[in-house]
């Protein structure tokens, strides 16, 4: 257990250290809140539930072999405790002539930093293999006799390694994270491709206003109906381009709609909505409308993301105990009142 935390911070360090600067080698998503699993392996085990869901992004909708990324995963905690976290998932995309196809397994362990267990720290590891494939029967050749071009199928594989730190609370959130830690090379012929490490930084806050639910006695609050989350997620890599920023602003209503907007640092502007069905069935969707020069050409990109949960939460049977015992404390004061208005009338 201790070698893996160790490894874990380890690699963190190690990708810290790359120049800060970004590249698309990996896919983007919008909804970045929604996949922060593909981000960062340590938010697996962050809630006592198991969630399976699927994500499909059409990048630059119009053009020609544009990039497509999609990614599927289930991941939980283990036993429902929010100490060990389980997960794995499956990656894919394509972009021009070359395919990606990946998947990962995922550990993560957390840790209570306050006695009330509202602060926690999670630590994860992500291990994969990953299968990149080239179809030249596909590409229009420009100069003849080009030895590259003389196979059907090029295929080259690699292993994978992404680690993450993620410090949250039920108020806020922060988490760093490497990608692509070994950055491996990839052995196409006459290339010297790699794997290139990327970082990612997320975090963002929760405020909770307006009515509130109450609960048998009329009395108790336990939730707000209203929920306003500004986020934020830095990505940068070891790559000459500068460093892309996503800032969003999401509200949810009721657990159940919410409409939001993501502003990518000279890149794009984005619309998000989404709708819960009974903390079971989640679906979302985001469009991004281009800022540079490529919406002359594409209509947008799509994204679209479907969730499942397996497993609901546990009865909270303290929390159960402090609502009940508060509304016996509420019916008693009211019968005294109501005891000592008789007795004033008398």
């Amino acid at each position: 257990m201790k070698r893996i935390l160790y490894i874990s911070i380890c690699s963190l360090i190690i990708v810290c250290s790359a120049n800060k600067s970004w590249a698309q080698q990996l896919g983007i998503f919008t909804n970045y809140m929604l996949n922060d699993y593909y981000y960062n392996p340590a938010v697996v085990g962050s809630k006592d539930i198991t969630i399976a869901n699927i994500s499909y992004r059409n990048q630059w909708a119009g053009f020609n072999e544009a990039p497509t990324t999609y990614m599927g995963s289930v991941y939980g905690s283990y036993q429902g405790k929010r100490k060990i976290g389980l997960g794995g998932t499956v990656i894919g995309g394509k972009s021009g002539l070359l395919q990606r196809t990946g998947g990962y397994f995922t550990y993560a362990q957390h840790f209570d930093l306050t006695k009330d267990k509202k602060l926690r720290l999670g630590l994860g590891l992500s291990g994969g293999y990953i299968q990149y494939r080239m179809k030249l029967y596909d590409a229009r050749v420009i100069d003849n006799g080009d030895d590259m071009l003389t196979g059907n199928v090029l295929t080259t594989s690699a292993f994978d390694a992404n680690s993450g730190v993620y410090l949250y609370h039920e108020k806020f959130f922060i988490g760093l994270s490497g990608n692509q830690l070994l950055n491996y090379k990839l052995p196409f012929d006459n290339s010297n491709s790699r794997l290139k490490p990327h970082v990612y930084f997320m975090g963002g806050y929760n405020f909770k206003f307006g009515e509130s639910k109450t609960g048998a006695d009329g009395k108790t609050a336990t939730e707000k109906k209203n929920e306003l989350q500004p986020s934020f997620m830095l990505r940068t890599s070891n790559n000459r381009n500068t460093l892309q920023t996503d800032i969003s602003l999401k509200y949810t209503y009721n657990k159940t709609f919410w409409i939001g907007a993501t502003y990518r640092t000279e890149s794009a502007i984005c619309a998000l909505v989404g709708f819960n069905y009974k903390d079971r069935f989640n679906v979302a969707y985001a469009y991004d409308y281009a800022l540079n020069k490529i919406n002359q050409y594409s209509s947008g990109s799509h994204e679209f993301w479907l969730s499942y949960t397996l497993s609901k939460k546990k009865r909270d049977l303290e929390k159960e105990e402090e609502e009940l015992e508060n509304g016996v404390q509420s019916l008693y004061k009211q019968q005294q009142q109501q005891k000592k208005e008789e007795d004033e009338k008398k």
